[in-house]
């Protein structure tokens, strides 16, 4: 037979329904997604259990209602100790967002990422909020890092751009001949260098071996010079002792005529011969006292002539003197051309021909200085002339 509705049996079987139901909700895990429409549909199933009594329906709601504020209360605390992790993350990320160390901060910020993937979602709300801020500290890095990577690229390409025209100057100064003048400056481009910020590694060991070879071609080649220069001062000098000894066997002759053109052709070979470096003022003595000891024998040999020679002697200083102060205006011409060369503006960075200009000016400030150089040359000569001949004048009258 059929229970009926309200019999005791049929309120029991209702009540074990419902009590299945508050136990169904209570296996519910809190952090189902759309936790209110489980609760509602369990809730609905429990209403369709049916009644069973006013009593019991109102105790088996009450405790359906339990257990569904304790799923909501223990998904709520859930979701704020996840929102808590978050904020602690979020700290550390917006701290890691303001340092210098972007390789080491990238990493952290890398991790923290990591981290915040193992947290499950909070509320929508709370998740959109904080997300925004943890990717905010995440951007703000990277867009640091970026820029700073721009900024240490942009330093590195004018670094070199500076670099590689101190390379050209070294280079350009390399050949010159102007060994004291080219190791001043190239001593100079060095002390640049050093003040210069630092290009790629790449770059920077290109350009400093560019850099080296140029400093070290000069200053093998001044050395060079220097050894040339020595071997040419040892001929010199024993050149100039030779012709000493000539000069001094020539003062016992007694044919003064033919020794006196000797005499000039050793003087002019004398002086010809070169610098023989510390040694040149000695023998330059030696060699005076020397051919001064042949004119004052030839003085005694020939009174005669002595007014003649004198009158000789007066118009070869006169001449040398007048070439002295031509070329003494000469010197002076050329050197006001190189002040005037050595004045002008260096040409632009921008101006496309800049190094055509530069090497031309330094052609042209090359050629002005070896020319001055040879008239100093033939000035001192000259000087050293007058002295001979005003030696000569002052020793025969």
């Amino acid at each position: 037979m059929k229970p009926d509705a309200y019999s005791g049996e049929a309120r029991l079987g209702r009540i074990r329904d419902k009590e299945a139901v508050i136990n169904e909700l209570s296996y519910v895990d809190p952090m189902t997604p759309s936790l209110g429409e489980t609760v509602k549909k369990l809730r609905d199933k429990l209403y369709a259990c049916g009644s069973c009594g006013h009593d019991d329906n109102v105790r088996l709601k009450n405790e359906f209602e339990s257990v569904a504020d304790g799923l909501f209360k223990k998904r709520d605390s859930i979701r704020e100790e996840y929102k808590r992790q978050k904020e602690g993350i979020i700290l550390e990320a917006e701290r890691l967002s303001y340092s210098t160390d972007y390789k080491s901060a990238k990493d952290q910020m890398q991790s923290l990422r990591e981290r915040w993937k193992q947290i499950p979602r909070g509320a929508k709300a709370d998740e959109d909020v904080l997300w925004f801020r943890f990717k905010q500290a995440s951007d703000r890095l990277y867009e640091n890092a970026k820029n700073d990577y721009e900024e240490r690229k942009r330093k590195q390409a004018d670094a070199k751009y500076k670099k590689e025209f101190l390379v050209r100057q070294a280079e350009s100064l390399s050949y010159s001949t102007d060994f004291k003048n080219a190791k001043d400056q190239m001593k100079h481009l060095n002390e640049q260098w050093k003040q210069a910020p630092r290009a790629s590694k790449e770059d920077e060991d290109q350009l400093w071996s560019r850099f080296r070879q140029a400093a070290d071609r000069l200053y093998g080649n001044a050395q060079q010079d220097y050894e040339r220069r020595q071997a040419q001062q040892r001929e010199a000098k024993a050149r100039k002792e030779q012709v000493i000894n000539q000069i001094e066997r020539l003062a016992y002759t007694g044919d003064f005529k033919s020794a006196g053109i000797e005499v000039k052709r050793l003087s002019d070979e004398f002086y010809n011969a070169g610098s023989a470096g510390r040694d040149n003022q000695d023998l330059k003595e030696r060699f005076n006292a020397a051919r001064n000891r042949f004119y004052a024998a030839k003085q005694q040999a020939g009174q005669i002539k002595h007014q003649e020679y004198l009158r000789s002697l007066d118009e070869r200083i006169n001449r040398k003197r007048d070439a002295l102060n031509r070329l003494e205006n000469a010197i002076y011409n050329k050197r006001d051309q190189l002040s005037n060369l050595l004045s002008r503006p260096e040409p632009s960075y921008n101006n496309p021909h800049r190094w055509e200009i530069a090497a031309r000016r330094n052609a042209k400030e090359s050629e002005i200085n070896a020319a001055i150089r040879d008239m100093e040359i033939k000035r001192a000569s000259i000087i050293n002339e007058i002295a001979e001949l005003q030696s000569k004048y002052n020793n025969s009258r």
